[in-house]
C-alpha cells in the first residue's frame, strides 16, 4: 500500500486539517541560491581550524556546506519525498502569536482499534536517582549530559535570553543558519552513525530517526505491541 492510502481524515477528528502539498516557488529557490552565493564564509582563525570542534564548527566544514548547497543539493528531490506522504495544515490559536498554521504529516488508519501515535520533537532531560544502578551505556550518556551542561549551554542561553537577536542573525543568511544548526547536528549526533552533509543541509532536529531509522521504527513498534488500548476509553 502507498502512503497516500492513509490520507483519509478520521470521522469526528477535532479541528479541520486541510490537505497540503509543499511547493517552494522557483523564484524563492533562486533567491536562496543567490543568498548562499553572496554569503561570505568568515576568515580563517585558530579557533575555526580546530577539528575537534571544541570551539564550534570549522571554517572548512562551512565552506564545504556552501559548495554543496550551490553544486550538489537537490531541494526538489527532498520536496518530492515530503509530498509522497499525506501532509496537512491546521490552524492553532496561540496566546502569544495568535492564529498559526501548523504543518504536519500523518498516516491515518482506517481500523477502528488502531492505536494513535504522535511523534513530536521534544527536549527532555533524564533524571537519575541512583548512579550505582546505571549500566555502562547509561553512565556514558550521563557523562555526555554533564559535558553539555558545562560546555554546551551557550546555545541554549542565547535562545533563552536573547531570542530576538539570534532570530535576526539567523534570518540574515543561509550560511549563518547552517553554522548554527549544523554545529549541533555534528555535536549531538551519535559518533558511530554520523549524519551525511546532505541530511544536515536539508533537515533540522535530535536525531534518532535520522541516524538509525530502522532501529527507531522497531523501538516504536515494540512499545506499541505492549499497549493495551481501547478507542472507547
Amino acid at each position: 500500500m502507498a502512503a497516500t492510502d492513509f490520507a483519509t481524515l478520521p470521522v469526528g477528528m477535532p479541528g479541520k486539517p486541510v490537505p497540503f502539498s509543499l511547493q517552494i516557488p522557483d523564484q524563492d529557490l533562486a533567491k536562496f541560491r543567490d543568498l548562499v552565493r553572496v554569503s561570505k564564509v568568515g576568515p580563517p582563525t585558530w579557533w575555526n581550524k580546530q577539528n575537534d570542534r571544541q570551539f564550534g564548527i570549522t571554517r572548512e566544514w562551512l565552506a564545504k556546506g556552501k559548495e554543496a548547497w550551490l553544486n550538489d543539493f537537490d531541494w526538489r528531490k527532498h520536496e518530492r519525498n515530503i509530498n509522497s506522504f499525506p501532509n496537512f495544515k491546521i490552524g492553532i490559536d496561540d496566546l502569544e502569536v495568535g492564529r498559526t498554521d501548523v504543518h504536519f504529516g500523518a498516516l491515518f488508519s482506517t481500523k477502528k482499534d488502531a492505536i494513535p501515535v504522535i511523534l513530536m520533537h521534544l527536549n527532555a532531560e533524564d533524571k537519575v536517582s541512583s548512579i550505582e544502578a546505571l549500566t555502562p551505556d547509561e553512565r556514558k550518556r550521563l557523562e555526555r549530559s554533564k559535558e553539555w551542561q558545562t560546555g554546551g549551554m551557550a546555545y541554549a542561553s542565547e535562545h533563552g535570553t536573547r531570542p530576538a537577536t539570534i532570530r535576526l542573525v539567523l534570518s540574515s543568511s543561509p550560511l549563518a543558519m547552517l553554522a548554527w544548526i549544523g554545529e549541533k547536528f555534528l555535536e549531538w549526533s551519535d559518533t558511530q552513525n554520523p549524519l551525511p552533509l546532505d541530511t544536515i543541509l536539508f533537515m533540522g532536529g535530535h536525531f534518532a530517526a535520522l541516524e538509525q531509522p530502522q532501529a527507531f521504527l522497531e523501538d516504536i513498534e515494540e512499545f506499541i505491541a505492549k499497549i493495551s488500548w481501547s478507542p472507547n476509553v
